[in-house]
This record gives structure tokens, sequence and C-alpha cells, in this order.
């Protein structure tokens, strides 16, 4: 209801252009246009067909032909009002039509609210792998209203709090503690636990950000685990078999079973890892998946280095 002031607050005086999916729109956009209306923003709505399918270089040319026939310019903004995939979707043609135009992240997913909206990174995917085009360019404004969580399903907010457990697996073990002892009352999304748990998340990533917006120095690849074999299976099944946080939820067990395979991380860390995963009703493995292709994905990691995986 606020995001019209809010807008003002940061210059923005429209139009703005919001990128979303059907479903949303449904549910927010007679409440979004409201509150535009109501500090006098003109606001334009293209919605995307739900999945990652969505997040490709023909979906993003067709966004650029729309914002082309509608004569958005430079100081216009755009808005991405959804999960992962809009809000990598919508900051990729932000950055990249009229060379960069203001965009405005609204998650309205867990896994966007705690990960994808924050950072600046952005991308479309190839069918060779996932985000392989893109750019870093950071939002002007996150807008995150928790009530949007409630309309999400069990798997969904699961998969939302894999990327926040990595946080505290990573950088946080008194969040990852609070994981341990709240299971139900975050698969409950109870108002008060919900809300610390996604501040605290949101400040972990920031941080991070802050101090290597590029991964140029290292600190921000921690942000990575588990995301090299998670990409690899959403690759290798196609972005049809597993949600982003199931994928990571996976890739961090397997990262931390080759940890443990080389000496680096204990055994009890590894159980550790996967009991609070399969808690939150998470997968920890992918018998689906052929490792060829898993194997084939891994090798265009962006973050490989001289062909092989740091």
């Amino acid at each position: 209801d606020h995001i019209g002031k809010c807008l003002l607050d940061i210059g923005i005086r429209g139009p703005v252009y919001i990128i979303t999916e059907p479903s949303l729109s449904d549910l927010y956009g007679q409440q979004i246009q409201r509150a535009f209306e109501a500090t006098g923003i003109e606001a334009h709505t293209f919605t995307v067909p739900p999945g990652e399918e969505s997040k490709s270089l023909n979906v993003a040319e067709r966004i650029y032909e729309w914002l082309a026939e509608r004569r958005c310019e430079r100081g216009h903004a755009i808005i991405g009002m959804g999960g992962g995939m809009i809000c990598d979707l919508a900051g990729f043609v932000a950055a990249t039509f009229l060379r960069g135009i203001p965009v405005i992240q609204v998650p309205t997913s867990l896994a966007a609210m705690v990960d994808a909206s924050i950072g600046g990174k952005t991308a479309v995917n190839l069918p060779a792998g996932k985000n392989l085009v893109g750019a870093f360019y950071q939002p002007k404004l996150i807008m995150a209203d928790l009530n949007t969580l409630r309309t999400l399903h069990t798997r969904e907010i699961a998969a939302g709090w894999a990327e926040a457990i990595k946080h505290g697996l990573i950088l946080d073990a008194s969040l990852f503690n609070l994981f341990e002892e709240n299971v139900e009352a975050l698969l409950n999304l109870e108002p008060t636990i919900t809300e610390d748990l996604i501040r605290r998340s949101m400040s972990i990533k920031a941080k991070v950000v802050e101090e290597d917006e590029r991964e140029t120095t290292g600190k921000r690849t921690l942000l990575n685990y588990g995301h090299t074999i998670g990409h690899g299976l959403e690759a290798a099944t196609k972005y049809t078999e597993l949600l982003h946080g199931e994928a990571v939820s996976i890739g961090m067990v397997g990262a931390a079973t080759i940890g443990c395979k080389i000496g680096i991380l204990s055994k009890e860390a590894t159980e550790r890892h996967t009991s609070i995963l399969e808690r939150f009703g998470l997968p920890t493995s992918c018998p689906v998946a052929d490792p060829d292709s898993v194997l084939s994905a891994i090798e265009l990691d962006k973050k490989a280095t001289s062909k092989l995986i740091n």
C-alpha cells in the first residue's frame, strides 16, 4: 500500500513498468495500482508465464519491445514484483534497456526476499546453463511485504528458508541455531520469529555484497554455497523437477559431503547440514538427475577459473 510514497521518497515519479506473473497480478494488481494512483504515478503491467522458461533472452526482447512502444525513458522505472525469476528478469531488463533505468524489487516469495532481490545480480538463462547472461545492477529500493508470504505453499516456504539456512551455515552460527530450534514456527510463518529471521538473513547478504559487490575478492563467493551443484542439478533436470531452494539444499549437502571427504568439515557438521534441511522437508539428494548431465552443467559454472571449479 505504501509503494507510491516510497518511490516518491527516492525521487521516482513515474511512469513505472511492472513486470510480474499473471497470478500475482490477479492477487496484488489492483492494490498496487491504487497505491500508485494515490500518489499520481502512472503504472503499466507486463505479465510473463511462471517458471524458469520465462527467464530468457526471448522474453527479455518482448519486454524491450513493450517498453519501447510505451516510450520508456531513463528517468522512468521498472518494478519486478514476484519471486526470484522475476527479480532476475526485471533486473536484467532494467540493466540493459537504454543502458540502464532504475529498478525496484518487490519480492513476494521467501527465497526472493532473503536472496534474489538483494545484491544486484541480474540474469537470464541459456539452454547451456543458468544465469549465463547478466549484469551486476543494484536496485534503487527493495520492498518486502511479509503478507505476500501467506499465499505460498509449504514447499515454497521451505525452499525459501533453504537460502536463509545457508546464511546461517556460512556466517552466523546463532542464526543457524535458531533454525534448528524453530522449525515448526518458521514453516508456519509465525510472525515475530519469521520477521526476525528474514531481517537477519537479508542483513547478512547485504553486508557481504557491500564488501564484495562483483565477486572480485572471494568474500561474496560464500553466498554461492550449494549453488554450483544446485545450478547443475537445475540445468540437468531442465528446471522442471526442483525449486531453486531445493536444488541449493541438495547442493549444500553435496558440498558438505565433499568437504567431509577431503577433511575440511567434520562428520558431525555434515550430519547437522542434512538433519536441518530434512526437518524443513527439503530434499538432500536427487536420484532422478543424470550425474553426467549435472557435471556437464557444472563445467559451465560462472565461477570456474581456467576451466576448473574453485
